[in-house]
């Protein structure tokens, strides 16, 4: 999360909402962290954010105004969305971002060395349809299928 957190600070944007936020990462490893910024992370469970505010929301139905964010994150979040629902998802990240915004969408890498969501070595390279057990009904996939 540094090496993106990095990116923030770099370019300095005003207001950031990330994406399935889980623990505030992102927020946390900001260097530059300025309290007049608007941060907010959306996640489906509930946080408590220190140095920015969590709201509970879906992905694919977030509850602000068109171009209200000047960047939209989702970091590893895109392999827990359903197929069906990723169009909407795409639409929203775009709507909330606006004309102006910037828009970064991060996917793990599957083929490297320790999993991203297990930690276990190799997990990736075995078949997508050999990963729900590690993932307890969640949904994931995890790409190339």
């Amino acid at each position: 999360m540094r090496y993106f957190s990095s990116f923030v600070t770099k370019y300095h944007f005003d207001s950031i909402l990330d994406a399935g936020c889980g623990k505030g990462l992102l927020f946390d490893n900001i260097d530059n962290f300025d309290e007049s910024k608007l941060l907010i992370g959306v996640d489906l469970q509930r946080k408590k954010g220190k140095r920015y505010q969590h709201i509970v929301a879906d992905a694919t139905r977030l509850p602000f105004k068109n171009g209200t964010f000047s960047l939209v994150t989702a970091f590893s979040l895109l392999e827990h969305i359903p197929k069906t629902d990723r169009k909407q998802f795409y639409k929203e990240m775009q709507r909330v971002a606006g004309d102006a915004g910037t828009l970064v969408i991060q996917l793990p890498n599957r083929y490297f060395i320790i999993e991203s969501h297990t930690f276990l070595p190799f997990f990736g390279f075995l078949p997508s349809n050999m990963h729900s057990f590690a993932y307890r009904g969640g949904n994931m996939l995890l790409y190339p299928p």
